[in-house]
Protein backbone atom coordinates (compact mmCIF):
# COMPACT_ATOMS: atom_id res chain seq x y z
CA UNK A 1 0.00 0.00 0.00
CA UNK A 2 1.31 3.08 -1.16
CA UNK A 3 0.44 6.77 0.78
CA UNK A 4 -1.73 8.71 -1.36
CA UNK A 5 -2.89 12.67 -0.98
CA UNK A 6 -4.97 13.28 2.43
CA UNK A 7 -8.50 12.58 0.20
CA UNK A 8 -7.60 9.66 -1.31
CA UNK A 9 -5.77 8.14 1.98
CA UNK A 10 -9.64 7.35 4.07
CA UNK A 11 -10.61 5.91 0.31
CA UNK A 12 -7.33 3.36 0.23
CA UNK A 13 -7.62 2.45 4.02
CA UNK A 14 -10.93 1.35 3.54
CA UNK A 15 -9.95 -0.74 0.49
CA UNK A 16 -6.68 -2.17 1.96
CA UNK A 17 -8.88 -3.31 5.10
CA UNK A 18 -11.50 -5.23 2.90
CA UNK A 19 -9.43 -6.73 0.96
CA UNK A 20 -7.57 -7.83 4.46
CA UNK A 21 -10.97 -9.09 5.47
CA UNK A 22 -11.79 -10.17 2.28
CA UNK A 23 -8.61 -12.85 2.61
CA UNK A 24 -9.59 -13.55 6.30
CA UNK A 25 -13.24 -14.74 5.13
CA UNK A 26 -11.29 -17.44 2.80
CA UNK A 27 -9.05 -18.67 5.68
CA UNK A 28 -9.94 -22.27 7.61
CA UNK A 29 -11.29 -21.91 10.40
CA UNK A 30 -7.98 -22.93 12.44
CA UNK A 31 -5.75 -20.85 10.61
CA UNK A 32 -8.02 -17.64 11.32
CA UNK A 33 -8.29 -18.67 14.93
CA UNK A 34 -4.21 -18.80 14.79
CA UNK A 35 -4.13 -15.69 13.40
CA UNK A 36 -7.06 -14.02 15.65
CA UNK A 37 -6.03 -15.47 18.75
CA UNK A 38 -3.07 -12.76 19.77
CA UNK A 39 -5.28 -10.24 19.15
CA UNK A 40 -8.14 -11.74 21.39
CA UNK A 41 -6.55 -12.89 24.12
CA UNK A 42 -5.68 -9.31 25.80
CA UNK A 43 -9.12 -8.16 24.37
CA UNK A 44 -10.70 -10.90 26.44
CA UNK A 45 -8.61 -10.51 29.72
CA UNK A 46 -10.09 -6.56 29.30
CA UNK A 47 -14.03 -7.80 29.11
CA UNK A 48 -13.14 -9.74 31.92
CA UNK A 49 -12.06 -6.98 34.00
CA UNK A 50 -14.56 -4.78 33.05
CA UNK A 51 -16.77 -7.60 34.18
CA UNK A 52 -14.99 -8.19 37.46
CA UNK A 53 -15.05 -4.27 37.96
CA UNK A 54 -19.21 -4.21 37.18
CA UNK A 55 -19.74 -6.81 39.45
CA UNK A 56 -17.28 -5.39 42.50
CA UNK A 57 -19.35 -2.25 41.70
CA UNK A 58 -22.49 -3.75 41.99
CA UNK A 59 -22.13 -5.63 45.41
CA UNK A 60 -20.45 -2.55 47.22
CA UNK A 61 -23.21 -0.58 46.04
CA UNK A 62 -25.40 -3.26 47.75
CA UNK A 63 -23.33 -3.80 50.39
CA UNK A 64 -23.56 -0.08 51.25
CA UNK A 65 -27.35 0.53 50.16
CA UNK A 66 -28.29 2.07 53.35
CA UNK A 67 -25.41 4.22 53.83
CA UNK A 68 -25.95 5.73 50.34
CA UNK A 69 -29.54 6.44 51.27
CA UNK A 70 -28.59 8.36 54.16
CA UNK A 71 -26.59 9.54 52.51
CA UNK A 72 -28.85 11.25 50.18
CA UNK A 73 -30.78 12.02 52.85
CA UNK A 74 -28.57 14.15 54.56
CA UNK A 75 -27.68 15.77 51.65
CA UNK A 76 -31.42 16.48 51.00
CA UNK A 77 -31.80 17.86 54.39
CA UNK A 78 -28.74 20.33 54.11
CA UNK A 79 -29.74 21.45 50.63
CA UNK A 80 -33.41 22.43 53.00
CA UNK A 81 -31.32 23.83 55.33
CA UNK A 82 -29.07 26.07 53.31
CA UNK A 83 -32.14 27.07 51.33
CA UNK A 84 -33.62 27.97 54.30
CA UNK A 85 -30.85 30.40 55.67
CA UNK A 86 -30.29 32.01 52.25
CA UNK A 87 -34.15 32.77 52.77
CA UNK A 88 -33.49 33.90 56.00
CA UNK A 89 -30.46 35.76 55.09
CA UNK A 90 -32.02 37.44 52.37
CA UNK A 91 -34.81 38.75 54.81
CA UNK A 92 -32.74 39.98 57.35
CA UNK A 93 -30.72 41.85 54.92
CA UNK A 94 -33.58 43.56 53.57
CA UNK A 95 -34.92 44.22 57.15
CA UNK A 96 -31.42 45.79 57.51
CA UNK A 97 -31.46 47.89 54.74
CA UNK A 98 -34.78 49.71 55.73
CA UNK A 99 -33.34 50.01 59.21
CA UNK A 100 -30.48 51.51 58.11
CA UNK A 101 -32.79 54.00 55.90
CA UNK A 102 -35.22 54.98 58.57
CA UNK A 103 -31.76 55.70 61.02
CA UNK A 104 -30.51 57.76 58.22
CA UNK A 105 -34.01 59.50 58.54
CA UNK A 106 -33.40 60.11 62.33
CA UNK A 107 -29.95 61.64 62.18
CA UNK A 108 -31.11 64.00 58.83
CA UNK A 109 -32.65 65.11 62.15
CA UNK A 110 -29.86 65.59 64.39
CA UNK A 111 -30.59 62.07 66.13
CA UNK A 112 -26.83 60.20 66.98
CA UNK A 113 -27.48 56.82 68.31
CA UNK A 114 -26.44 55.75 71.94
CA UNK A 115 -24.37 53.03 71.80
CA UNK A 116 -25.95 51.49 74.72
CA UNK A 117 -29.13 50.61 72.41
CA UNK A 118 -29.37 46.68 72.01
CA UNK A 119 -30.57 45.45 68.58
CA UNK A 120 -34.14 45.25 69.58
CA UNK A 121 -33.95 48.48 71.05
CA UNK A 122 -32.14 50.15 67.71
CA UNK A 123 -34.65 48.50 65.67
CA UNK A 124 -37.42 49.94 67.78
CA UNK A 125 -35.81 53.29 67.59
CA UNK A 126 -35.42 53.41 64.07
CA UNK A 127 -39.12 53.01 63.77
CA UNK A 128 -40.00 55.95 65.59
CA UNK A 129 -41.77 58.79 62.82
CA UNK A 130 -40.47 62.21 64.61
CA UNK A 131 -38.02 64.03 66.66
CA UNK A 132 -40.33 63.77 69.11
CA UNK A 133 -40.92 60.42 69.79
CA UNK A 134 -37.39 59.68 69.27
CA UNK A 135 -36.52 62.19 72.21
CA UNK A 136 -39.57 59.95 74.31
CA UNK A 137 -37.83 56.99 73.80
CA UNK A 138 -34.84 58.01 74.79
CA UNK A 139 -35.62 59.55 78.07
CA UNK A 140 -37.25 56.25 79.17
CA UNK A 141 -34.58 54.41 78.56
CA UNK A 142 -32.13 56.30 80.10
CA UNK A 143 -34.34 57.15 83.14
CA UNK A 144 -34.64 53.32 84.39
Amino acid sequence: MTIKPDAELGREMKKFINAELRKAGHLPPAELQAILEPWMAPLKQAFDIVRQLQHSWVEWVEQNREQLAAFGYVMQQATWKAGEFLVADDTASKSFAVTLSQLQRLAGQGWTLPTQLSVAELHEFAQLEDSAAAADFLIKKFEN
